[in-house]
């Protein structure tokens, strides 16, 4: 991850800061060993960042790994400044924040080893480990059960985020948009391969959440054809009022069952929702639901030709609120 030293640091443990630090010849030459430690301190880094910063935290991270101390981690930062001519930086807000950020690094590879390894043993431990990679407290991650599946992630600070989709939660990208959009956070970049773990940790973090039936896709069908149906149905007609209706596109009653033409209902639909699904997909729902297709349903008013529709018919019960659907 790339350094971002700012101006503020945290409280800081007692550095001596002098222009002429340095450290063992024998220690620094142990650390140099290392390819990626003596491109540093060469200052020999290609395609990125060019900035004393840069430097500085990647010298502090490997040098931190090899055991040294933070004081002799700052004689480090300020001998390479010296032998490049740059900036000695004797600040102690400087060092401190750099070092409070190689620290939070550690931390969070860590973290990130752990979750790669399987070591998350609850969704609170997973929270927690997702709060410290991402910089921001998260207290839940809820899924609801609508169509498509919708999440919300609430924060320490008593905001969330909303989520429309899966992807919007688990994309970098979106996710860092939300954030910060929604909770003023700033989340730190992560490398395709540490993104991976994150979303481990973001999935073991979910919590499932029932929604109303209505939030889903047969949920909202039952309630469209339920709706349509009490509002044009003319259940007290005798027969041949029903089958003038079901000939003129209307809902009926015929033999005892409810029939009706998709055209109506997906007018219905149009007028409910503002939505125009396509034909074939409410066909779908709603034989999910229980309906039934009938391409010719014979029609013949009393004393008239016969003629024939394409109707569907409802199924037994439909109408009753308390019978348990799909």
């Amino acid at each position: 991850m790339a350094a971002n030293i700012s101006k503020r640091a945290p409280a800081r443990p007692q550095l001596f800061l002098v222009s002429d630090a340095d450290v063992p010849a024998s220690k620094r030459d142990a650390l140099l060993e290392s390819k990626q430690a003596k491109q540093l301190w060469e200052h020999r880094l290609r395609g990125q960042d060019q900035s004393l910063e840069t430097y500085h935290f990647g010298l502090s991270k490997l040098a931190r790994k090899a055991g040294w101390t933070d004081q002799e981690i700052v004689n480090l930062c300020i001998a390479f400044s010296r032998k490049h001519g740059e900036d000695l930086n004797l600040r102690h807000d400087y060092f401190t924040l750099l070092l409070a950020r190689v620290k939070a690094d550690e931390v969070q590879e860590q973290t990130l080893q752990a979750i790669e390894k399987g070591e998350v043993s609850s969704t609170d431990d997973a929270l927690d480990k997702l709060s410290l990679l991402l910089g921001v407290e998260v207290t839940s991650i809820q899924r609801f059960h609508t169509d498509p599946r919708s999440y919300v992630m609430r924060l320490g600070n008593g905001s969330y985020v909303e989520f429309k989709t899966q992807n919007e939660l688990t994309e970098q990208g979106k996710l860092a948009g939300a954030l910060f959009d929604y909770a003023n956070a700033v989340m730190p970049p992560f490398k395709n391969t540490e993104w991976k773990n994150v979303k481990t940790c973001i999935g073991a973090c979910i919590e499932d959440v029932e929604s109303s039936s209505e939030a889903t896709h047969l949920g909202a069908m039952i309630s469209y054809l339920r709706t349509y149906l009490r509002r044009h149905l003319r259940a007290e007609m005798e027969r041949d009022g029903q089958v003038r209706a079901a000939i003129e596109g209307k809902p009926a009653v015929l033999d005892g069952a409810i029939w009706f033409a998709m055209d109506g209902l997906k007018r219905s639909i149009l007028l409910e929702s503002s939505e125009q699904p396509a034909k074939a997909l409410i066909a779908v729902r709603l034989r999910q639901i229980g309906c039934a297709y009938q391409k010719q349903v014979s029609l013949r008013p009393s004393g008239e030709g016969n003629t024939s529709r394409s109707l569907w018919r409802v199924p037994d019960g439909f109408m009753d609120d308390d019978v348990k659907l799909p």
